[in-house]
């Protein structure tokens, strides 16, 4: 991965990995879709998509040393909200 490559990761993340505040919780969703009966559950199931397609690039941009200590703590913090759900089971990466 190339230094170049940063700030397009930063905007697929942002743009479709679900994120949890203490207020509001924000899912990419198609509203062609319907209504979700749980938004928890959509958004684990959206979080394991987003983790599938991207947590590779995540962790060699991290071993490369290019996302920064903050961005780190966010994205942990973010994706520990979806550890009750085991979807963080398949990967290392949050283990360490």
């Amino acid at each position: 991965m190339k230094p170049d490559d940063i700030p397009f990761l930063i905007r697929d993340i942002k743009k479709e990995m679900p994120t949890h505040t203490k207020n509001q919780i924000v899912i990419p969703y198609s509203y062609s879709q319907g209504l979700p009966k749980n938004a928890m559950e959509l958004s684990h199931s959206v979080q394991n998509k987003f983790l599938n397609n991207y947590q590779a690039k995540i962790e060699e941009a991290n071993y490369s040393n290019l996302l920064s200590k903050n961005f780190n703590k966010w994205y942990l913090n973010q994706n520990l909200k979806h550890s009750q759900s085991g979807i963080l089971n398949h990967d290392s990466f949050f283990n360490r």
